[in-house]
């Protein structure tokens, strides 16, 4: 009787959830930016500006409603799959609802439903990274090879949506193989695991190739930061002019207010001349050799980069997330303008997960991460027993969100981390609710067998 109202209870917060959703993209009108929706309609395997699986979807499905119907099916379903497989790592029926609830209620705030109704990548990418975590759970969890396959299927997709996400699906794919490797069976069932993961390799070897065939979204970055980080830093700046940097970039970058600076940058037959003979992926190169700047950069941008704020640190980005639902420069397909605003009447709340004021969304960064740390700590307790298969994955998930997100930060513009940082700043409040119902669950059972 107990599991049947469990259930019946689930299946009504579920389609709760779903009604919610239809009606909040009913409600909203289809955003367009000029600047980066146009480049989703080129479909190519040759030095694609946009990676192939994205292009050739949006190009085929034509429609704009159709693309944004799509999307927010395809979101739907996603956070329900997350739920579940969620719900798969507890056992009490009680923190079972609760984790429904709180990962539930995260996929009906503003800043995740906006994303649903505008042509850019980003409701694709979270989407698909939610299918990632639930499929991994559920695989690590019971390990059934259709479920490796499906698996597979969804991080190689994801590999073709995004050009990170090429690079993040070999690091999500070389962490299966290590768990694989490490419960490695002489048998044929475990061989076939094996081979699928390392076939896997080589897709994402591919795209992560295809990746880096088209130089122009990487090299408008580069000379981006280049300038920015060191326009106001004359040291900096003359480390990048010794490297052959040409100096005239900096007096074109901040003239022709009516243009676009890096275009018009790029366009210089002097930096022309560097980005064909002398560039060396400088950016990299030169976190690579700071190993400081590399670790705590992001942190604390202002110790590395004097004209740099707080504001310029991941934290704030992870913490305000990046709201769509504000970005008011977007246009409105409905009229051809950003007015009226096309999420106007979607009218979604923040709950708890996202916020508008600064000492709330420093307090709630807070409470994500000392979580987490408590998490650990119980894990290592000998008072307390949590699956080492739970452990595995919550560990997995932070190395992802920690290297997504530092190395978003040393090769992504600044203006645009927010955005960039948008899916790491989701999947750590996911992380967030996986670790607290793990930790109240271990907190009553420890009472439970102190009782008994």
């Amino acid at each position: 009787m107990t599991r049947d109202y469990s259930r019946s209870f689930i299946v009504i917060i579920s389609l709760l959830f779903i009604i919610v959703r239809l009606l909040g993209t009913y409600r909203t009108d289809i955003g367009f930016d000029l600047f980066d929706s146009p480049s989703y309609f080129n479909p190519t395997w040759s030095y694609p500006i946009r990676m192939p699986f994205i292009t050739y979807i949006f190009t085929y499905l034509s429609n704009f409603f159709a693309i944004v119907f799509f999307q927010t099916i395809f979101s739907i379903s996603s956070w329900l799959l997350l739920a579940f497989a969620i719900s798969i790592i507890i056992g009490n029926s009680k923190i079972k609802k609760i984790s429904v609830i709180l990962i539930l209620s995260l996929g009906i705030t503003a800043p995740v439903v906006g994303f649903d109704s505008i042509i850019l990548s980003e409701s694709l990418t979270i989407s698909l990274f939610n299918y990632i975590m639930a499929l991994t759970i559920i695989y690590f969890k019971r390990r059934k090879n259709y479920q490796l396959l499906l698996l597979l299927f969804f991080i190689i997709f994801y590999a073709g949506i995004k050009q990170s996400s090429a690079h993040i699906s070999m690091i999500l794919i070389l962490l299966i193989l290590i768990f694989e490797m490490s419960n490695f069976k002489s048998n044929i069932f475990r061989r076939f695991q094996i081979t699928a993961l390392v076939m896997s390799i080589f897709v994402c070897s591919f795209f992560i190739w295809l990746s880096r065939q088209n130089s122009e979204i990487s090299g408008n970055v580069e000379i981006t930061n280049i300038i920015e980080r060191t326009f106001d830093d004359y040291e900096s700046q003359k480390l990048y002019l010794d490297k052959g940097f040409p100096g005239i970039a900096y007096q074109q970058y901040s003239s022709k207010p009516f243009e676009s600076p890096v275009d018009s940058t790029r366009a210089l037959p002097q930096v022309k001349a560097w980005e064909m003979f002398e560039k060396r992926s400088p950016i990299e190169h030169f976190a690579i050799n700071n190993p400081l700047f590399l670790t705590f950069g992001p942190l604390i941008p202002g110790l590395y980069i004097s004209a740099f704020t707080e504001n310029e640190s991941v934290i704030v980005s992870l913490a305000r997330g990046y709201r769509i639902d504000k970005n008011f420069s977007v246009i409105n397909l409905k009229t051809s303008e950003p007015i009226p605003f096309f999420l106007d009447k979607l009218n979604l709340p923040l709950l708890f997960w996202w916020s508008d004021s600064n000492e709330i969304q420093k307090n709630t960064m807070i409470i994500f991460f000392s979580t987490i740390l408590l998490f650990y700590m119980i894990l290592y307790s000998n008072r307390f027993k949590i699956e080492s298969t739970t452990n595995y994955l919550i560990s997995n998930f932070l190395f992802v969100f920690f290297i997504a997100v530092w190395s978003n930060w040393h090769i992504s513009v600044t203006y645009e981390l927010g955005r960039y940082l948008m899916p790491w700043a989701i999947e750590l409040r996911i992380i967030f609710i996986i670790t607290l119902c793990i930790i109240v669950e271990s907190l009553i059972k420890r009472r439970s067998n102190h009782e008994d």
